[in-house]
Parts: C-alpha cells; structure tokens; sequence
C-alpha cells in the first residue's frame, strides 16, 4: 500500500550492514525527517511508483556507505529538502546513485548532493523520463565550500529526447 511519512522522524538501516528497502506504492512525506540508511553501510531503495516531496527531510545517506535509489516512477518535490549525503562531521568517499525513470518535478525543494567539505566523490542525480521540470523557488545544488569541491553530476540519461522546462528565474541548479 501507500506509504505516507507525516510529522514523524524514520530511520532505517541502524546497524552498520547492508540495506535493501522496497517500497510498493507511492511514498508521500510531508513534515518529516526520513533516513533511508542512518548509520554506515551500503543501501539500496527501490520506490516502485512514485516518490513525492512535499515538506521535512529525506536523507538517502547519513553515514559513509554506498547508496543506489532507483525510483521506478515519477519524482515530485513541491518543498523539503533531500540529501543525497547528510553529515556535517563525517564525509564520505562512497558515491550515491538516485536514478529517476519517470517524470522529474521540482517546484520549490531543495537537493543537495553533499553537506561536507571531506567528502571525495561526486554523488550522481540520473534522469531517465521524458520530462525535467524546475520552478519556483527549486534548488539543486551541492553546499561543500573548499578551495577543491568535488561537485554533484546530473545525467540526462533517457534513450531519446528528455524535455527540459524552467519556469521560474529563482530556480537554481548550482554547485
């Protein structure tokens, strides 16, 4: 069924080992903090339908490990904010991979590829649908501040021809 995360902090993957998530149906968060993996260890989240944004926080990575995301269907973020690596004091060297097959919609969120000026990777945003779409206030971008950050990349990597729309002159795709 749905999954929804409301007003609530979810963590997953407490223990240091290898974690696999699937999620069936369309996963919701609204106001709330969510680790798909807290603690070090590799990761792999399936989200076989849609994955939609719109308030809290959505942390892919919290601790050194590697992280494949792979969202079967569309990504829509209206608010919030989602991490591809979330730690302040501890860096990593192991990449996270979130692949989106579906539509693409950012009209107002933030991602945020890292958060830590040690880590020595470039984690990796694959848009695979037919559509890329950012507005509003969205931002995609990548806080490390060193005289040499190692940036986020985005891949374009549908077969065919992927739409590209920015209706807005404060969305932001930056590192």
């Amino acid at each position: 069924g749905l999954s929804d995360f409301i007003g609530c902090t979810a963590n997953f993957n407490y223990g240091d080992h290898q974690s696999t998530l699937d999620f069936e149906d369309i996963v919701t968060m609204k106001g709330s903090e969510v680790n798909l993996s807290k603690t070090e260890g590799s990761l792999i989240a399936n989200f076989y339908s849609d994955l939609k944004l719109e308030s809290g926080s959505m942390n892919i990575k919290s601790a050194k490990g590697t992280g494949n995301v792979n969202v079967e269907g569309n990504y829509f973020q209206s608010g919030g904010t989602i991490f591809l690596h979330n730690n302040t004091t501890a860096g990593t060297s192991n990449a996270v991979y979130m692949t989106v097959k579906g539509d693409f919609t950012n009209i107002s969120g933030t991602i945020t590829f890292d958060n830590n000026n040690s880590s020595t990777i470039a984690h990796i945003l694959s848009i695979n649908g037919e559509k890329f779409t950012i507005g509003g206030q969205a931002v995609i971008n990548n806080v490390v501040a060193t005289a040499n950050p190692i940036y986020g990349t985005i891949y374009f990597d549908r077969s065919g021809l992927t739409s590209y729309y920015e209706n807005s002159s404060s969305a932001k795709v930056q590192n």
